[in-house]
Formats: C-alpha cells, sequence, structure tokens
C-alpha cells in the first residue's frame, strides 16, 4: 500500500463527499424522519432495505479482513443487521420475507463487485453507514416520541451504540487515520462513500413510491 503524505483520509471522506451527504440528508424521506412525521410502515420498510444493504456489507468487509487496512478498522459492533432485524420485527415485519428493492440490489450489486475488484473500497460505504450513526442518535428520539416507543425498541439500527456512539465513531476514525492510504486507494474510497449516499437516496425514493 503507497504512502499517501499527510492526508487524513476523514478529512479528505469528509470534504470530497459533503454535496452527496447534503443532498441525502435533505431528501424528503430523511426530513420527515427527522422532524418524527414519516408513517411508521415506510420507517420499517426503509430499515428493511438497510438491513439488507448492512448484511450485505459486513458479511463481504468479514470476508476480506485478510486486508490489512479492513482487518484494522472492522469491529464485530459494525454488524448491524440483527439490529435492523430487530427494528422490523418489533413492526411486524417479517425480515425473513424481505426482498430488495431495485435501489438496494443496486447497492449490494456494487458491494459484490468491490469485494471482488477491491476489497478496501468496502470501506468508503462503511464510512457512510458508521457516519449515520452521528445523526441516527436524535432521529432516534423524534421516532421514539412519533411512534410513542418504549425504551430502544425498534429504534437500535438508528441508535446501535446508545452512550458508546462518541466513543466508537472516535475509534473508527482513529483506525481509518491509522492506515497508510494511498492516493488511490484514496480516490476510489471517496468514490465508493459517494455512491453509497446516493444509494441512500435512491432507496428512500423507493420507500417513497411504494416500490418496496
Amino acid at each position: 500500500m503507497s504512502q499517501a503524505a499527510a492526508v487524513d483520509v476523514m478529512q479528505t471522506l469528509r470534504d470530497r463527499t459533503i454535496e452527496k451527504h447534503k443532498l441525502a440528508e435533505r431528501h424528503p424521506l430523511q426530513h420527515a424522519l427527522a422532524i418524527g412525521k414519516l408513517p411508521p410502515e415506510q420507517y420499517a420498510a426503509l430499515t428493511a432495505q438497510l438491513m439488507i444493504v448492512h448484511r450485505e456489507l459486513f458479511a463481504a468487509l468479514n470476508r476480506s479482513r485478510a486486508v490489512p487496512a479492513i482487518a484494522a478498522v472492522l469491529r464485530d459492533y459494525h454488524d448491524h443487521e440483527p439490529r435492523c432485524r430487530r427494528d422490523i420485527e418489533h413492526f411486524g415485519v417479517d425480515a425473513s420475507a424481505v426482498a430488495a428493492g431495485i435501489a438496494t440490489a443496486k447497492m449490494v450489486d456494487d458491494i459484490k463487485f468491490a469485494e471482488a475488484s477491491s476489497a478496501l473500497d468496502l470501506l468508503g460505504a462503511l464510512y457512510v453507514l458508521e457516519g449515520a450513526t452521528n445523526g441516527g442518535k436524535f432521529i432516534a428520539k423524534m421516532v421514539r416520541r412519533a411512534y410513542r416507543l418504549e425504551g430502544i425498541a425498534g429504534t437500535e439500527s438508528l441508535d446501535p451504540y446508545g452512550q458508546a456512539q462518541p466513543e466508537r465513531w472516535e475509534e473508527f476514525k482513529r483506525s481509518m487515520r491509522g492506515v497508510a492510504f494511498g492516493e488511490v486507494e484514496i480516490e476510489r474510497l471517496v468514490a465508493m462513500a459517494c455512491r453509497t449516499f446516493d444509494a441512500v437516496a435512491e432507496i428512500g425514493d423507493d420507500v417513497l413510491n411504494g416500490r418496496v
């Protein structure tokens, strides 16, 4: 792995994906979710699609632990599929019956391609989904209030770490910064992160338009 001189990979990812991030946050579904106005059935549908993405991403990363950078960054608690499963089952959805929508299937294909061609790219997707836990912690409060949920039931995937969230985000950043990513590798991480932000927005479109 070639050395990238004095490059802060986390700052680069943040700076280079900021417009994609803003677009994803401004998506009508995300806005409705953040203010507690998203119908519960759509929240469950969104979480079900994200369950598939989380399952495929963690599985691909787990199979790629022989890649030093992935071994340095990946933690067992990055597996959010069980949390998504419990959330949707709380809303009466049979997790075993969930099928991938168009946008979700496209993201799964992207994950599989990355695993086969350049597994390191998968960390770009993990950056986006782990970063979502920062805002997710606050969105979970709105969701609990809107749906009158007790405790963490139904919102584990939004707020997976509870009080440990800041610590785990800092650990993710330290781990990423501890890897000597080369310039080409950083470009690929940025590209994968951008595609992941796009995928989240496209999954939101599928949910709002009743395609899942």
